[in-house]
């Protein structure tokens, strides 16, 4: 029986859409989010169509010209532990338009696209091995299941050259943005090297697409996004909230002035509410944020109350204190003015 869709031959091979083929598959499940690549598809004959998905049982669109391809689909090689890109595990690669093979296939994950550049990941081959059946103990799940013996992220061109070298552990964009067509840009990475996973000791740098190093400090980790320009950075802390030395400290980076307004030396967290206006804590028995500073670290209003704040518009800001308040409010200079108590509704509705 074909498809009970288009009636084609070729049937999707997941059990749970034997009555489909790939094509229709993928129109249902959104994966073809454009005309164009529906087009594209139905330009082959279906003897054509069925060797192109025979030897890339994963495609997806990654830009106007290009696709990403996988030779392996990710349900074949479940992975035997979490991994925060569990479910996209593949052996990935970029063909263009006309199915010609532009970069082979051998990445462990998904290519990102930043302009004319590549985010990849290479390493060994996904695999079985006995010896990791066992790690860590309580995960019986793992037995039989694939493992890498390496990750190495980095970021390549389209001929392959490397910018960032493929070297590190992590390798995550910092300024990621998307446009309407959902194609992303960005330029600025934090790169990750694991010393000890289970004791959390790694160390991190900040660097542009690249491969310069935009801020010198040594720095255990940084936060998950660069915000109006600034970035909070960590030593002796993951951005998870691991610590490796309890004498650690957040910090401020300033992209903008090219240099750290806040050291790393004093406060436990930091959060950027706008720019040059954070909440900070300097007390390690709690993490809650408390005191609001601007980027001279001067004091606004009352110390260790708040323990969110977030900017509405211009100088107008709302926030919630420890003890279950909420309230709007001005800051104009240094002060806090025109401070109203607001029920948690009207709060909410802000």
């Amino acid at each position: 029986m074909g498809c009970q869709i288009c009636g084609c031959l070729f049937i999707h091979s997941r059990e749970d859409n034997l009555n489909q083929c790939l094509k229709c598959y993928w129109i249902e499940d959104l994966s073809l989010k454009s005309d164009d690549e529906i087009s594209l598809l139905n330009n082959y004959s279906i003897n054509q169509y069925k060797k192109i998905v025979e030897k890339y049982p994963l495609i997806d669109k990654l830009d106007d010209e290009h696709f990403l391809v996988s030779t392996v689909d990710p349900d074949n090689i479940p992975l035997a532990f979490h991994h925060d890109l569990h479910g996209y595990q593949g052996c990935y690669g970029v063909v263009d338009k006309n199915w010609e093979v532009i970069i082979e296939p051998k990445f462990l994950f998904p290519m990102e696209k930043y302009g004319d550049k590549f985010l990849v990941c290479k390493g060994k081959m996904w695999h079985q091995s006995e010896k990791w059946d066992n790690y860590p103990t309580q995960l019986e799940h793992n037995k039989g299941k694939y493992w890498t013996e390496k990750e190495n992220w980095g970021i390549i061109d389209i001929n392959e050259k490397e910018y960032i070298p493929c070297m590190y552990d992590e390798l995550e964009c910092l300024n990621i943005s998307w446009d309407d067509d959902d194609n992303i840009s960005g330029d600025i990475f934090v790169a990750r090297t694991i010393i000890d996973e289970l004791e959390y000791k790694q160390t991190s740098k900040v660097l542009d697409i690249n491969n310069n190093q935009l801020i010198l400090d040594e720095l255990t980790d940084v936060d998950y996004a660069i915000e109006n320009n600034q970035l909070v950075v960590f030593k002796g802390i993951d951005k998870r909230g691991f610590y490796v030395d309890e004498t650690y400290f957040s910090g401020v980076y300033d992209f903008e002035l090219k240099k750290m307004i806040i050291e790393p030396n004093k406060y436990k967290n930091i959060e950027i509410i706008t720019r040059n206006l954070f909440i900070i804590s300097d007390d390690p028995e709690n993490l809650s944020y408390g005191t609001i500073i601007n980027n001279e670290e001067k004091v606004i209003g009352e110390e260790k109350i708040w323990c969110l704040v977030f900017n509405i518009d211009n100088c107008l800001f709302k926030g919630e204190t420890m003890d279950g308040k909420y309230y709007i409010f001005k800051i104009i200079g240094d002060q806090i003015v025109d401070k109203k108590e607001l029920t948690k509704k009207e709060y909410s509705n802000y």
